[in-house]
Parts: C-alpha cells; sequence; structure tokens
C-alpha cells in the first residue's frame, strides 16, 4: 500500500501548488532555507521523491520525514523502497530539553505581547532571537514535545524543534474543557491565545487552514464547534474541510 505522502509534505510545505500538467507534482516553499516566494521545493504525491532546487535537499519521502523529525518515519517507506538509501544531511532527533528550551524563549518575549495574551506566560510562549514567536506543543500529560517558530518578518517558513507533525494546540488544557460548552477552532495559534485570553475553549491545528490533525479524538464530544479562520480563499477551503471531518468523527 502507498503511503499517503501528500499528508506528511503538506504538513510542513507552505504555498503547496501544482506543478505543470502532472496533478501528483506540487511545488512549495521549501522548509529547509529562507524561501520567501521562488516555491523552490518539488515533491511528487505518487513516489514520494522530493527535491529543493536550490540542491539543499534530495530525496524520498522517508528522508524527508526524518529530516523534518517526525514521530516516525518509517510509515514513509514505500513497500517497493524498504531500505531508503542514507542521505548526507540526515539530521538526528536532538536531545535537549524542549521544556527548558521554551523557558529559555520566553525571556526575549516583548510585555505588550505578554499584555495581549494573560494566558501566554502560562503555557511558555516565547520570542527566538530572530524575532519569531515560539509556541510550544505539550502532549496531554503537559510535557513539551516540539517548539513551533512562527514564521519570520519577511515571510519566512515556520519550523520546528522536536515533533513538528500536526497536531492540535494545547493538549493538555484540551482534556480539561467542558464539552457541554462550545470549542472555537482557530486558524492559527495567536487567534487561539487571544480567545483562550478571552475565557474561551479554543485549539488549532498546528500547520494552517489546509491541514487537520489526524488524530481526532482530543476534540471530540464537544456540544458546539465555532470556526474561525480567515476571511480569504484557504480559510473558506479549510473551514469546509474540518465541517466534514468534525461531522464524521467527533
Amino acid at each position: 500500500m502507498t503511503p499517503d505522502y501528500e499528508t506528511l509534505f503538506r504538513q510542513y510545505i507552505n504555498g503547496v501548488k501544482q506543478s505543470g500538467s502532472d496533478p501528483n507534482q506540487s511545488v512549495g516553499f521549501c522548509p529547509f532555507h529562507d524561501d520567501k516566494k521562488n516555491r523552490s521545493f518539488s515533491f511528487n504525491t505518487a513516489n514520494g521523491l522530493c527535491h529543493c532546487f536550490t540542491g539543499c535537499f534530495k530525496g524520498n519521502a522517508y528522508q524527508f520525514a526524518k529530516e523534518m523529525n517526525h514521530s516516525n518515519p518509517s510509515e514513509w517507506i514505500n513497500e517497493n523502497n524498504k531500505q531508503p538509501p542514507d542521505h548526507h544531511n540526515e539530521v538526528k532527533p536532538a536531545k535537549t530539553n524542549l521544556f527548558n528550551k521554551a523557558k529559555e524563549y520566553q525571556k526575549y518575549l516583548s510585555e505588550d505581547w505578554i499584555k495581549e495574551s494573560r494566558i501566554a506566560m502560562e503555557i511558555l510562549v516565547g520570542e527566538d532571537k530572530q524575532g519569531r514567536l515560539t509556541f510550544p506543543y505539550f502532549n496531554e500529560d503537559g510535557k513539551v514535545t516540539g517548539i513551533k517558530h512562527h514564521k519570520g518578518k519577511n515571510g519566512e517558513s515556520p519550523y520546528w524543534e522536536g515533533d513538528g507533525t500536526c497536531k492540535w494546540y494545547g493538549l493538555h488544557l484540551l482534556k480539561g474543557f467542558d464539552r457541554n460548552k462550545p470549542l472555537y477552532m482557530c486558524e492559527g495559534e495567536r487567534d487561539c491565545l487571544r480567545w483562550l485570553s478571552l475565557g474561551h475553549q479554543a485549539t488549532t491545528g498546528s500547520a494552517g487552514a489546509g491541514s487537520i490533525p489526524t488524530d481526532m479524538k482530543p476534540i471530540s464530544g464537544f456540544r458546539e464547534y465555532i470556526t474561525i479562520y480567515d476571511n480569504d480563499n484557504a480559510g473558506k477551503v479549510g473551514i469546509k474541510k474540518l465541517a466534514e471531518r468534525l461531522f464524521i468523527e467527533a
């Protein structure tokens, strides 16, 4: 059975669009370098092969997943390619304490931002030395499993430390939410924090409007779901996609 390569690539690549007339070939902004507008990363959803036109990465879906610190890269190995060759750019998971890393980033968070979102300090929102906001992602037990570095001021793509798979923001909060009250579904972390600061129950997926985490159990069982996405084409498509998933699985 061929893995769902499109799901993998869309978790990490922004600005995806079809390349030429082949429906299986797509391009997007490369996650391995500062790719603001060239869509220099190409991937094939039929065979999982991918490369950056600048030469910073070339390989298959398995190697791409390992580079992105995916939790289980082996699921992206094709049956016809069970032993993918080693890649010279392979990145091994860092043995960094992500909780301490998040606390370190929080030292740089501006006072104005803290005032805007009263819950920011509680869930360790921070800022890196490049001025990107950092959003720790917790598991249900309150352990930091990944830190998302928000897009740069000049449009640079987000990147991750730790587990960068598509997941729900604030899993440790979700398990304590009241299922008899509405859950606000936001498009991004900043909007989610705003609604949390106003006293509402809110979450967001980590990969933008076009991607929905595979596991719907953390958000299941709520009396009502209220979607708050951007009023653009991506937001409208994302809301429709999310509504269909919620209807079937939540």
